[in-house]
């Protein structure tokens, strides 16, 4: 059987085979830090706060790992992932927040604006060992550019907002997928320098003591539960097996 015939038969049957309906949850991310180029040996992993910032003189740009609940399901099971910080007060502007995929793994730390020597600064990875290029190493070939969502959702902030960046396609990209599961991701607000004064945010991180969720660091993920073995087949050969694979591991 030719495999267009073998397709068109896949889909066939998985049009008449009934598959569980999406169910969504919220994953909180819980390893998440910033890099100041204005102290370079300072490691931020306890900090209450998540900068971005660009200005004539330094920038910063937020570290972190998604959460271990993503990569328990396989591609064709994820409907949607939405990664989603809060801010208390944007200051932005017209300014884009994007997020990038990591190619290097960060240690974390524990600094709270110290050179603590245990977690990633400007200058390392690590506290010792250095970035290909100081601030960070991320793959400039995948981004996505975080959607600012509306003004005032929490009492008493009337500038604070959550921006969301939907991953959904860099997950379905093999190379996407495999650098934010092995390296994390980066946020980092367009670094033009601005004619005056500075374009910033200072997300709430997942070490704040002041806020709590839904205004942590947060992956909102939607997903297809995993199906069973006739339906697997109904999908066809390749996307099956990858399932049966995961199974068995």
């Amino acid at each position: 059987m030719s495999r267009t015939r073998t397709w068109i038969w896949a889909c066939g049957l998985a049009l008449l085979t009934p598959m569980a309906a999406p169910a969504s949850m919220i994953c909180e991310i819980t390893t998440d830090t910033y890099l100041d180029s204005a102290s370079p040996t300072y490691n931020y992993g306890a900090r209450n706060v998540d900068r971005v910032v660009i200005n004539a003189s330094s920038a910063a740009r937020t570290l972190f790992k998604l959460p271990a609940e993503l990569w328990s399901y396989a591609p064709i099971q994820i409907v949607s992932a939405v990664v989603s910080f809060y801010v208390w007060s944007d200051s932005s502007q017209t300014y884009d927040v994007s997020l990038y995929p990591m190619l290097r793994e960060f240690v974390e730390g524990t600094g709270t604006g110290s050179a603590t020597g245990d977690g990633a600064t400007w200058n390392t990875y690590d506290g010792v060992n250095a970035w290909t290029a100081a601030g960070g190493d991320f793959d400039a070939g995948f981004s996505v550019v975080g959607v600012k969502g509306t003004l005032g959702v929490k009492d008493g902030e009337p500038n604070g907002r959550f921006f969301a960046w939907d991953i959904t396609a860099l997950l379905n990209d093999p190379i996407a997928w495999s650098e934010l599961q092995s390296y994390g991701a980066m946020l980092r607000i367009d670094e033009t320098v601005p004619p005056s004064g500075q374009r910033f945010d200072a997300f709430t991180s997942s070490d704040s003591t002041t806020y709590t969720a839904p205004y942590l660091p947060s992956v909102e993920l939607t997903v297809i539960p995993e199906p069973g073995t006739l339906a697997l087949l109904a999908l066809g050969l390749p996307a099956g097996a990858l399932l049966l694979r995961r199974r068995k591991s």
